[in-house]
């Protein structure tokens, strides 16, 4: 029996079952909030309490979980190149529900361990590198390639609509973990979500998901095989080995990390930022909002039209950005700050949505896409981690946030000027295929 078409064979519906995979792509990034930043931060003050541990102690255990799934996600990569979307898809949902149903009964486990401090920062280093493996890594590794695969012409449309529904959805994310925890508990939310994830999605995956056009026999974008021959230029994938000598690959990839490192950072402290600045929680949480819907119009209506635009000349508007935003952190007493971080923020969040999908497959095929994004959010992963210590230092030794964000412009700005340089890669050639 042919399992790529069990229970139904993707050929025979009315439609171009790619246009599907756009959903399932969207839902497989949905499902990966709870192993986010955004969705852990919802259950951390609970988590102190009921462990009788301090924030310190539960953001150390998460910033060394995070490092150590950081070094594990290529892992995750070669296992998607050799198996496909539709088995990592069903392992990651399994191995995330799982997770989240032992994270619920942390309570009774830190009694057991008559709340030592030492069992306890093991366990949680554990639970979060676990966490970060399977949600913030492997699912939405799976979910940010799987459209790719089925997409070649309308790459940047495809990314601009999902992108759309993801921004709303992740800033949706936090309201309803907090509905979940007021109307229930905090252990019983993650246990609501452990067995949606585990048993919902694992089937929704096993069912629905499907690796790329061929393997169904049809071809990318829907069109006719003939006029596809035609039209799509050949896929000249590169081998990871030889991904990694260009310096467009670690242009890009250090970007990405740079915009995760800030993000992560400036959103963890935003509330002492904020009262640093002389603003309240209400401006400080007032600006993701129009930050969000300044990101979805960046997305839609650069995305629509990315797939006959340069990559590089995009990261260099991400990185203006960027820049754009840290200066504004810098001064964010004054009005100017004030706006230049929910512009800036929501620019770069818009292209960077948009470019950690598209870049890869353009510049370097997809055969090898798993390894080569998976190192590339290893570089993600772990400058997500540095983010909130990089911040709380600066507090520390300064009692001011500016020389994290200083050291972060800094960064950016060499980056920007690389990227006037940098030499884009002859995708035409004959690639290694190892």
């Amino acid at each position: 029996m042919n399992l790529i078409n069990f229970p139904f064979t993707p050929k025979k519906l009315p439609f171009f079952y790619g246009w599907f995979i756009v959903m399932c792509s969207v839902l497989g990034m949905v499902v990966s909030i709870p192993g986010q930043t955004i969705g852990f931060s919802a259950f951390t003050h609970h988590v102190v309490l009921a462990l009788h541990i301090d924030d310190g102690f539960l953001s150390d255990a998460y910033a060394l979980g995070t490092i150590i799934s950081g070094f594990s996600i290529p892992l995750a990569g070669k296992f998607y190149d050799r198996f496909g979307a539709r088995v990592m898809a069903v392992l990651a949902s399994i191995g995330l529900g799982l997770v989240l149903l032992v994270l619920s009964r942390l309570e009774n486990i830190a009694k057991l361990l008559n709340y030592n401090s030492t069992y306890l920062f093991v366990l949680l280093t554990l639970l979060c590198f676990l966490l970060r493996y399977f949600g913030q890594g492997s699912i939405t590794l799976v979910s940010r390639n799987i459209t790719m695969k089925w997409f070649s012409l309308y790459r940047g449309r495809v990314s601009a609509i999902s992108g759309v529904f993801v921004s709303l959805l992740f800033s949706a994310g936090p309201l309803f973990f907090n509905f979940l925890i007021k109307h229930s508990s905090w252990s019983l939310a993650w246990q609501y979500m452990g067995f949606a994830i585990g048993i919902g999605f694992t089937l929704f995956a096993l069912v629905f998901f499907r690796d790329n056009p061929t393997e169904c026999g049809l071809a990318v974008d829907g069109l006719d095989e003939s006029l596809a021959a035609e039209t799509i230029v050949k896929d000249n994938s590169f081998d990871l080995s030889v991904v990694k000598e260009t310096q467009v690959f670690w242009l890009f990839t250090l970007t990405f990390a740079m915009m995760s490192l800030y993000i992560t950072g400036f959103t963890f402290h935003i509330a002492s930022i904020f009262t640093i600045a002389g603003r309240g929680n209400i401006q400080a949480f007032g600006t993701f909002l129009p930050a969000t819907i300044i990101s979805i119009l960046v997305n839609l209506s650069v995305g629509w039209v990315s797939d006959r635009l340069e990559l590089t000349f995009l990261l260099m508007i991400m990185l203006g950005a960027m820049a754009l935003s840290l200066s504004g952190a810098i001064v964010l007493e004054t009005r100017w700050g004030y706006w230049s971080v929910i512009i800036g923020n929501g620019i770069a969040g818009g292209l960077f949505g948009l470019l950690t999908q598209v870049t890869w497959p353009r510049f370097f095929g997809t055969k090898h896409l798993g390894a080569i994004s998976a190192k590339m959010m290893m570089f993600l992963v772990m400058g997500s981690a540095m983010g909130p210590p990089l911040y709380a230092r600066s507090k520390l030794w300064m009692n001011s946030y500016n020389l994290a964000s200083l050291t972060c412009l800094s960064c950016v700005l060499v980056l920007l000027v690389w990227a006037f340089f940098v030499p884009i890669p002859d995708v035409s050639r004959s690639a290694s295929k190892k």
